[in-house]
């Protein structure tokens, strides 16, 4: 079936047809731009996918045709890679005497995945990426003739055809939306650009880049949510100029802090934000275990501990690599110290907290974290 498919270019109808499951991502329950839909499509044609994928995305590396800023959906990079160098840089420009200011602006494509028009995918793949043949027919079959139906909480809707974008939750829809921007960082959509600040004519330069982004925009019939888009100036000075930038006409909100990529980055470069942010979603995840499953025993509370509020506590680390006193005792004061009582069952006082790491054999926290 696979061969066939691949030899006549085309994807079978059946492969073409998926179930739409609403995931909530955060806000008023009640506002569907507040739901991601996850296309939940055949497993075989995931594995079709897949193969075809591998194949483009061999061509893609050995011809390098994505940009070195883009990180995402590329193989040996990551979130983490594609923060640690923005940081890098942002550090590098800011560590000199009397450093000048960095203005970074944050952009938000709406419904990236699902705007997108098909022939403009095409037009990209073929010209850019130079993929023609069966394999860009197969795109072309992937693309068209699709259709999809909404399943929740046992209620589902009719069958509505797609007529632009990729399906979310598929294998290939992600290498169909790389956005090729100059002096800026790509996560996917997730794109940033910033610039370094010494006169007003930086600021003008930069309010250019936003304008040729809203060009390129209305060329591939994308649109940014200028709701959405933030600017934050990032200085060592105590009381900087506002920046002005605008886009589509709209001014930009100026911000101090701004969550990219699940971290908070402020505008003076310290981790006190992301670490309170941290500290909280953690302790929220531990009331949560402990409410449900308080009553199984300390080894299943102590791997539900492991699996579930330590990756919080982990991700981005090369990152925001705890070494602030303050940061680690943080973690392991409001963090730890309730954990391991809690996995214990015990009471304040009941055991000392090296104790209590002795008896779950366990390091504590910013042994783990702090030493190389």
């Amino acid at each position: 079936m696979l061969q066939i498919s691949y030899s006549n270019g085309k994807f079978p109808c059946a492969w073409k047809i998926a179930n739409i499951t609403p995931i909530h991502k955060g806000g008023d329950t009640t506002k569907l731009s507040n739901y991601r839909p996850i296309a939940l499509t055949s497993v075989v044609c995931k594995i079709f996918e897949s193969m075809i994928a591998c194949s483009v995305k061999s061509h893609v590396d050995n011809h390098c045709l994505l940009l070195p800023q883009q990180h995402g959906f590329v193989t040996g990079r990551s979130c983490v890679t594609q923060l640690m160098n923005v940081f890098h840089t942002w550090l590098n420009i800011l560590d000199k005497p009397r450093p000048p200011m960095i203005d970074t602006v944050f952009l938000d494509f709406a419904k990236a995945f699902d705007v997108m028009p098909h022939d403009v995918l095409l037009h990209k793949l073929s010209s850019q990426y130079n993929i023609s043949g069966n394999v860009w027919q197969l795109f072309k079959s992937f693309l068209y003739g699709r259709k999809h139906r909404v399943i929740y909480k046992g209620f589902q809707s009719s069958w509505h055809p797609v007529t632009s974008g990729v399906p979310q939750g598929s294998v290939l829809g992600p290498l169909l939306l790389t956005f090729i921007e100059s002096q800026c960082a790509l996560f996917a959509d997730d794109t940033l650009i910033y610039r370094i600040i010494r006169t007003i004519d930086d600021e003008h330069v930069l309010q250019r880049d936003l304008n040729s982004i809203s060009e390129w925009c209305i060329q591939n019939k994308m649109k940014l949510n200028a709701a959405k888009c933030k600017v934050m100036r990032i200085t060592r000075c105590k009381q900087p100029n506002v920046p002005n930038y605008n886009l589509n006409d709209s001014q930009l909100e100026v911000v101090s802090e701004f969550k990219y990529l699940g971290i908070i980055l402020n505008n003076k470069l310290s981790w006190d934000d992301h670490v309170s942010y941290v500290v909280l979603r953690a302790n929220k995840m531990i009331g949560f275990i402990f409410s449900v499953a308080r009553h199984l025993p300390s080894k299943a509370l102590l791997a539900l501990y492991k699996s579930i509020v330590l990756p919080i506590l982990e991700y981005g680390q090369p990152v925001w690599h705890l070494y602030l006193k303050k940061h680690i005792d943080a973690i392991v004061q409001h963090v730890q110290h309730r954990a391991t009582r809690q996995i214990l069952k015990q009471k304040r006082m009941d055991m000392s907290y090296n104790d209590r790491l002795k008896s779950l054999h366990w390091h504590t926290f910013s042994f783990s974290f702090v030493t190389v």
